[in-house]
């Protein structure tokens, strides 16, 4: 299934031998495929001619992000050059994979590793080069009415699932209820007949506790658990959505949002928060991260940005207490790192961390970063 004339596939990748059999497959099938192990070269082969699909196929997901940003920071208008983009990934970045493609950071994913299937490849190859030769590959952008509609359909079914959710947990309620007074009957009875206790009321109050007040808490509290994991998708898919809009229409007002801000330094703080409004942000600022963790309950944001090394508090530890607050779980966490925390940013991206910004702080990366959200 050769690909013909005008349509052009690039492979950014360290070396050819760390996708050898995909190499060798495309090199087969598609008569202007080239390799190239470096941004500059990138840069140059684009503005020759289009690129029909650029595949980024560096070592990792995070390094295949960077070089995306590099390229839209030296040139900005680098997408009139670049039809459609593939993320080459791990079967275990699957999920990371496909967050950065519903944000429009890439087209599509593809899982490299293990290489199941390379000859699929080509099949959506095959398909990018139908849509640019009837001059349609704007249908593939992320706000296109079709994708607009999927977005409303998954808002819409968020009802369906609370409801669902909402009888299953009445019911468990309610067998848990019975469970608990059947089991504090038995306690009472048991203590007055072996003369151990006091009197019924004073046994009610003492076990009350453990035998009813726990199991039914456990299963409200379940319940509000399931609920808000819902709204939170609900909510995630139409700012992703609004994000894409907004993205290919300019004109559109930006989304305002709400971020907070935890570091320690300074200076550091006020260049981020002049930053940060020159993107519209409204910013709620702590110098430390006791301070920040003593309030969280009561805050709410979009963003919160975390210095990952803070005086007074190990940052995983305020990773974990924004992971498990009702109130913040929801927002989209960016850690702050210098240079040399590699192992540092290795443990806490296993945390469910959304973005790791460099000090110091690139304005433009970050702008980028921020638009996604």
């Amino acid at each position: 299934m050769p690909l013909g004339p005008g349509f052009s596939v690039v492979l950014l990748v360290e070396s050819r031998q760390k996708r050898e059999q995909m190499v060798e497959i495309l090199s087969k099938s598609c008569r202007d495929f080239k390799v190239i192990s470096n941004v500059d070269d990138l840069l140059r082969r684009a503005h020759e001619r289009p690129i029909s699909v650029l595949i980024f196929g560096l070592v990792s997901i995070e390094q295949s992000e960077v070089a995306y940003f590099r390229l839209l920071k030296t040139d900005p208008h680098i997408e009139q050059h670049i039809r459609s983009t593939l993320l080459l990934c791990d079967r275990n970045e699957v999920k990371h994979a496909f967050q950065l493609c519903r944000k429009g950071l890439f087209s599509d994913y593809y899982v490299a590793h293990p290489l199941y299937d390379p000859y699929h490849l080509l099949l959506r190859f095959k398909q990018l080069k139908a849509l640019q030769d009837d001059g349609n590959m704007a249908v593939m952008k992320p706000s296109s009415i079709s994708a607009v509609c999927d977005s409303l359909e998954q808002i819409a079914h968020a009802d369906s699932r609370i409801s669902g959710i909402n009888a299953e947990m009445l019911q468990r309620l309610g067998e848990t209820i019975t469970l608990a007074m059947e089991a504090l009957g038995k306690a009472v009875e048991s203590q007055i007949s072996s003369g151990q206790g006091g009197t019924a009321s004073e046994l009610i109050s003492q076990h009350s506790g453990d035998l009813v007040h726990r199991p039914i808490h456990s299963n409200v509290s379940e319940a509000i658990r399931r609920v808000k994991e819902v709204t939170a998708e609900a909510a995630e898919v139409a700012i992703d959505q609004r994000v894409s809009i907004g993205r290919d229409h300019p004109s559109m007002p930006p989304r305002h949002k709400r971020v907070i801000v935890v570091e320690d330094n300074a200076a550091s703080m006020q260049e981020l928060t002049t930053a940060l409004e020159k993107n519209d942000c409204a910013t709620v600022c702590f110098n430390y991260g006791s301070d920040f963790a003593r309030e969280a309950d009561a805050l709410s944001a979009d963003i919160i940005m975390l210095d990952l090394t803070l005086p007074d508090m190990p940052a995983f530890h305020l990773i974990k207490k924004i992971k498990s607050s009702a109130s913040l779980s929801s927002a989209k966490l960016f850690v702050m790192a210098q240079p040399g925390d590699r192992e540092k940013v290795e443990l806490v991206l296993g945390m469910g961390v959304d973005e790791v910004i460099m000090k110091p702080i690139d304005e433009q990366m970050m702008a980028f970063k921020l638009s996604h959200y």
